[in-house]
């Protein structure tokens, strides 16, 4: 299977390939390198699950989570004058602040099993011959380049957010693609976004339209998942199923994959505009 093979059938001028078409290239990639991206998304991400949900347990945040809870009860109930303001607002503070650092150690480790992913979609587009190994391998060369892209793309999109929700919307679209041109295209932090948004460039509302789509697909996908785990609370179960939703979820990077390749491929006919 060539790299026109994967993007070029179903293109519609300058827009490219319709979301059904996607899909079906995507889900074609998918089921011949289940095996490959399987094996990828697993080996980054039960250790990375398990050391999130680890971390997320220890008892000082179980403790402080306790009491905060404790404190939000005295609030509901209109028995504020029982609440000790000072130490839920040190605790609240904490608390954010941890949270927000396990969130980006998951979002910055779990990067490595994202440019895997990519580089096994280009590869099943160029028809190249590479096994999980020399995914790594490759993955782990450019896995800098895509932390330190990726923590620029969420400190901006946080002080947009601290602006206004629109223009975080409006970029985080533009730098959909970032990730993708530093595992496909050899690019690092700004120059990563800005490939990103020259793609999108034109194309802004039909990228809005498939994020949407798959953010729903995903968040769909992850909330059957999640009613399938009964033991849930229980770490090992936890783990077992947070594993399970990234698998689950190796889909989407390989969609997002394809977009990109085709964006590529048409970015010359792109019309100008949002």
């Amino acid at each position: 299977m060539n790299k026109e093979q994967v993007v070029s059938s179903g293109a519609t001028g300058c827009l490219g390939i319709s979301l059904g078409d996607t899909f079906v290239k995507a889900w074609k990639i998918f089921k011949d390198k289940i095996r490959l991206i399987l094996i990828v998304v697993l080996i980054v991400q039960v250790p990375l699950s398990a050391a999130s949900l680890g971390l997320s347990r220890l008892p000082i945040l179980t403790g402080q989570q306790d009491f905060l809870n404790q404190q939000s009860n005295l609030i509901r109930n209109n028995q504020s004058e029982k609440v000790d303001w000072g130490t839920f607002a040190e605790d609240s503070a904490e608390l954010a602040g941890l949270s927000l650092a396990i969130h980006f150690f998951s979002s910055l480790a779990g990067t490595l099993s994202f440019v895997a992913v990519a580089l096994l979609v280009k590869a099943a587009a160029e028809g190249e011959a590479v096994d999980w190994r020399g995914a790594m391998a490759r993955a782990l060369k450019c896995w800098p380049a895509a932390v330190v892209t990726l923590l620029m793309i969420e400190l901006m999109l946080s002080g947009l957010f601290l602006m206004l929700i629109v223009p975080m919307i409006v970029f985080y679209i533009y730098w959909t693609f970032a990730i993708q041109a530093v595992a496909l295209n050899q690019k690092t932090g700004w120059g990563a976004i800005r490939y990103s948004m020259d793609l999108v460039r034109g194309r802004w509302w039909k990228v809005l339209g498939f994020s949407l789509i798959f953010g729903v697909m995903s968040l769909a996908l992850t909330a059957i998942v999640n009613t399938l785990n009964v033991g849930q609370g229980n770490f090992f179960s936890d783990v077992f199923f947070a594993a399970v939703i990234s698998a689950a979820l190796s889909f989407f990077i390989v969609a997002y994959t394809v977009l990109f390749i085709d964006l590529e491929r048409t970015s010359a006919a792109a019309p100008s505009g949002p």
